[in-house]
């Protein structure tokens, strides 16, 4: 938990699982992950299966309720 404790490093690590799992399934022929920027706007990975499209921003913070 001393991870967690670190925001910045936990945002990268959770970054990098989302990464992970996508790259395995692109990997197997599933779909293909891209990553998109524009400027200063960017998505952190953009998935293609099929005819679909899906832009992925991984954000790590709490959910308030």
């Amino acid at each position: 938990m001393e991870a967690m404790a670190d925001r910045a490093f936990w945002g990268r690590m959770v970054e990098t699982a989302v990464g992970a799992h996508h790259t395995n399934a692109a990997l197997t022929g599933y779909c293909e992950v891209f990553y998109w920027r524009e400027g200063n706007h960017e998505v952190d990975f953009v998935v293609k299966s099929g005819k679909s499209l899906v832009a992925i921003e991984v954000k790590s913070g709490r959910v308030e309720s």
